[in-house]
């Protein structure tokens, strides 16, 4: 089966079309044809599901029981915490409670956390931006408001950080990641 996404109120925007049995972002959505603040975020986004999806792929247990040193988390960690990182966003753009982190296996954290960006995504594409310029969000861990700059500095750079960590980690375990092609947004070339 094979999921649409068609949003309104952005002009001609971009669809994520993935086949519901396989995990989203094998490649990157085409860009929207207009630069909002929203779509500048949901361009984030996919950049961060992307290389979400082709860094985790592949992973195997050794791999996610690597650390680099014992100060550090462990791959499996690190994921954990990116999914949290993802809720933390999903809350900030909806206004949702945030999602507790479970413990899951390696296949369904990948899946539960590029599913969560789905959503983010879809939320923002039904916002305009003078809801993004009003939006205030309060985190669990500190009961002040906070304006969606700091969903960008905050929680969304954190993610990509990590992202990276996996990446290199993997690497340095010797199991580098597929040859995905993140400037293009293209999955690795068989």
């Amino acid at each position: 089966m094979i999921a649409y996404e068609y949003i309104s109120n952005i002009p001609n925007p971009s669809v994520l079309v993935y086949d519901l049995n396989e995990l989203p972002y094998y490649r990157i959505p085409d860009a929207p044809e207009m630069m909002t603040a929203t779509t500048v975020l949901v361009r984030l986004l996919d950049g961060l599901g992307f290389r979400y999806r082709w860094a985790t792929e592949g992973l195997k247990e050794v791999d996610i029981q690597f650390q680099p040193c014992d100060s550090s988390m462990k791959v499996w960690e690190l994921l954990a915490h990116i999914h949290g990182l993802v809720l933390v966003s999903e809350g900030f753009i909806t206004g949702s409670e945030d999602e507790k982190v479970t413990p899951v296996g390696l296949d369904e954290r990948r899946k539960k956390t590029l599913d969560a960006i789905v959503r983010i995504r879809e939320a923002l594409l039904k916002l305009d931006d003078e809801y993004l310029e009003n939006r205030m969000y309060s985190p669990p861990w500190d009961k002040r408001d906070f304006p969606v700059w700091n969903l960008i500095n905050g929680p969304l750079s954190d993610a990509l950080t990590h992202v990276g960590q996996v990446a290199s980690w993997r690497r340095m375990n010797g199991n580098p990641i597929p040859g995905a092609r993140v400037f293009h947004g293209e999955p690795p070339q068989e």
